[in-house]
């Protein structure tokens, strides 16, 4: 037999019955009814929540004041601004860990104070029945990081016994909120000695206020002047870090985390650029394609135009570096590439060609392209508007008629091959759409094979 039950609330309520069965209020009701019961449900929010100062498990969001007939017992659902749901125990507390993924979720790492609205659904359990209350309010609560965070730091050198504060370079960062993303990076050429043999690299780390002051007692360091270790902690008012010679050493790569105030350093046995001579430029090293390695572990990528032999040159210096040949590769794609005459890999079809060099591995693969530009500025983000290779620019060219928006450049009229994006004077792979402010017909030229620069990129000019 079902039994209906009636409460009354002193705030909106849902009841919980333990049939979820449709039962008709309007018809006589013909079983006996039991006596009405009341609930209250009172929430206040806890004071500021700063996890500099949790010890425990638990942390408490709220303190709830509950009025009920008999013996109860209760439990509450906590939702987020942001979704999540978390469980809160009778005391109106949850886990300290999960609470902090679901804050940082909502508001990043960084530690200033922040309100998180919540609603809370408190049930309040009568023997087999129970009741729904629901309410919300915020609470505030702020995060913990040991160490305060820097915006920029910079890689200050140490020359003959003398700290560089004129030279020091910024490091890397990826421009996040950097108690979300507290690594910093650089690379560095290794010190050379007057006989071009490998030196020690001495540096340390300053802030942008100590690079300004060239207050040398307030590096980050190491706590023992000339530790030689690869990787460590950092310290204020820090000693000089050593890394000594090794041949072979031409760069290092240096990444920080600030969040925990450590520091790596990588000896790299690679350059950043590889440059690719060829017949179609007649073997001029000089203005010879490049292709990067950003991470300078040897595995190059780039653009070229190729028209038979080519080779892949350590440096732009005659005589200098090693040079790459068929040779020097155990994995070729014949259908792409063959050996000539000289011994130089060669392409079996003339064309423009996506390079990808890994020098480790001793592989070598080439995609022929061709380029369009496509978006909503030029028209369509489905069908391209196809650009011309112009050898004397060595640049894909076109004039395209453009309205205020998005657009990007893609390989072979496909987002599977590569397509590029971001700034126009630094294009990257895969980056975000590229911008079109003022309708017109635009001259566009595409430089991908940084002959004449470092960089990958584009101009874009109003007829």
């Amino acid at each position: 037999m079902k039994r209906n039950v009636l409460y009354v609330l002193a705030m909106a309520t849902t009841l919980v019955a333990c049939t979820d069965d449709y039962t008709d209020w309007a018809k006589p009701i013909a079983n006996q009814q039991e006596e009405a019961k009341s609930t209250s449900m009172a929430l206040t929010p806890a004071a500021l929540i700063d996890y500099a100062a949790l010890t425990g498990d638990n942390v408490q969001l709220f303190t709830a004041a509950v009025t009920a007939e008999g013996e109860y017992a209760t439990s509450y659902d906590v939702q987020f601004s942001n979704g999540t749901v978390l469980k809160a125990n009778g005391n109106g507390e949850v886990s300290v860990a999960e609470l902090e993924k679901v804050l940082i979720d909502i508001n990043g790492k960084r530690p200033v104070e922040h309100e998180y609205p919540i609603s809370v659904a408190g049930y309040i359990a009568l023997g087999d029945m129970t009741v729904k209350h629901t309410a919300d309010l915020k609470i505030t609560a702020k995060l913990y990081s040991p160490y305060v965070i820097e915006d920029t730091y910079y890689l200050v050198q140490q020359v003959g016994g003398v700290w560089d504060f004129a030279n020091a370079r910024e490091l890397s960062h990826s421009g996040n909120d950097v108690y979300d993303d507290p690594q910093f990076t650089a690379y560095v050429a290794a010190p050379l000695k007057a006989d071009e043999s490998c030196d020690d690299w001495y540096f340390a780390i300053a802030t942008k206020a100590v690079k300004e002051s060239k207050d040398e007692a307030a590096l980050l360091g190491v706590a023992a002047d000339g530790d030689a270790a690869l990787e460590g902690s950092l310290t204020e008012a820090g000693k000089v870090i050593k890394i000594p010679a090794t041949a072979g050493t031409k760069n290092f790569g240096l990444s920080l985390n600030m969040a925990e105030r450590s520091y790596k350093v990588e000896r790299l046995v690679f350059d950043e650029l590889m440059f690719v001579p060829n017949n179609g430029q007649a073997w001029a090293l000089a203005t010879a394609p490049a292709l990067q390695s950003a991470d300078f572990k040897g595995v190059y990528t780039g653009f070229a135009n190729l028209d038979g032999g080519f080779q892949l040159a350590e440096t732009r210096v005659a005589g200098k570096g090693k040079t790459y040949v068929f040779a020097d590769f155990k994995e070729v794609d014949d259908t792409v590439m063959k050996k000539d005459a000289s011994g130089n890999l060669s392409v079996v079809a003339a064309g423009f060609y996506m390079m990808k060099a890994d020098i480790p591995a001793q592989t070598i693969e080439l995609t022929k392209t061709a380029w369009g530009i496509v978006g909503d500025a030029p028209g369509s983000w489905d069908e391209d508007k196809e650009m011309t290779y112009d050898a004397a620019k060595d640049a894909w060219v076109a004039t395209v008629d453009m309205v205020k928006g998005s657009f990007k450049f893609r390989a072979n009229k496909s987002w599977d091959v590569v397509n590029y994006g971001g700034s126009i004077d630094n294009l990257q792979a895969g980056a975000a759409d590229l911008k079109v402010d003022e309708e017109g017909t635009y001259q566009v030229e595409l430089y991908l094979t940084r002959s004449t620069s470092d960089k990958i990129y584009c101009t874009l000019t109003k007829q």
